[in-house]
């Protein structure tokens, strides 16, 4: 157990806090449900496919045929996305339950009557592809468009190498990236929703940084004796009843001990400025800044506030 000081009052904080999302994501893509059970085919598999989207898989063409073998629903899910995308066909999903499958052309029962039925096999443990009635007889969609089955997630495998090494690539350049590789032209908001998911799934999600927050503190201070750190927060209340195993973050203040052993050396005058953090938890970052005998700026504290008001300022 820590205490995060508030003003002259403290919080027990558990070792783990938890910080619960409070602004709603954005997501565009499709949720399956997984129930139902399907009877197990004692046939062996023609073969054993692995397929995922990743700049290395673009180039990969394949056909989907009976009696191709998955290790996961998931792998199959996605070779199936990725033979429309490669393509340029749309599918649309009939059925999706733990473990059966089934999809069919977006123009099923007009130009086209391809669809395709898989199924898990308890037996062997493996996704199936148990039936393809007819192949796609409809034309491919022109590649310069966006692709209905072209969802956020895949996106973000794709990129996932790119933002990695480049945080702050802007959307367009991502865009312009997946209209080279694929040759779609996805829109603006898909790709920034991408990007949000790439992040996560390289740097962690908002909520894993706040909960890394108090940690992060910690090590500072054994890194760093001495210096000085003020959390403060309240429990969350569900039902009108505190729950103390999840805490709210409200405001940190830290100053290294360095910045507090120059301040003596400093002219008698400081300022404090803030900027917006523009992140899915909009708060403000102050910083107390002063000035050395040859006139440059030094750091002396700083503090994640909820603005700029009075009471954060005391």
């Amino acid at each position: 157990m820590d205490s995060w000081n508030a003003g002259s009052s403290s919080y027990i904080i558990p070792d783990e806090p938890f910080i619960p999302d409070i602004v709603d994501d954005i997501s565009d893509d499709d949720d399956y449900e997984e129930l139902l059970l399907d009877e197990p085919s004692l046939s062996n598999c023609s073969s054993q496919h692995h397929h995922s989207f990743s700049r290395a898989a673009q180039n990969i063409q394949f056909d989907l045929e009976e009696r191709m073998c998955f290790q996961s629903k998931e792998a199959i899910v996605s070779a199936i996305k990725q033979y429309h995308i490669d393509q340029g066909f749309k599918f649309v999903v009939i059925e999706s339950k733990i473990d059966k499958y089934v999809v069919r052309c977006s123009n099923y029962g007009n130009d086209c009557h391809w669809q395709l039925r898989a199924s898990f096999s308890k037996v062997r443990q493996q996704w199936e592809i148990k039936k393809i009635e007819a192949p796609h007889m409809c034309l491919s969609t022109t590649l310069s468009q966006d692709h209905i089955n072209f969802y956020s997630s895949e996106i973000a495998a794709i990129i996932v190498n790119s933002v990695k090494s480049n945080p702050s690539i802007p959307i367009k350049s991502l865009v312009a990236e997946i209209k080279n590789w694929y040759g779609y032209s996805v829109s603006y908001k898909k790709a920034w929703i991408a990007k949000q998911k790439a992040l996560a799934m390289e740097f962690g999600d908002w909520e894993d940084s706040y909960n890394h927050l108090r940690r992060w503190l910690q090590v500072v201070q054994e890194a760093i004796p001495r210096t000085i750190v003020q959390c403060t927060g309240h429990p969350n209340v569900v039902d009108d009843v505190e729950d103390h195993s999840t805490y709210i973050f409200e405001r940190v203040f830290w100053s290294f001990k360095p910045c507090i052993e120059g301040f003596k050396y400093y002219k008698p005058i400081v300022q404090v400025d803030g900027t917006f953090l523009t992140g899915k938890y909009h708060r403000t970052l102050l910083t107390a800044i002063s000035q050395d005998g040859n006139q440059n700026i030094f750091s002396l504290a700083f503090a994640i506030v909820e603005g700029e008001t009075k009471e954060a300022l005391i």
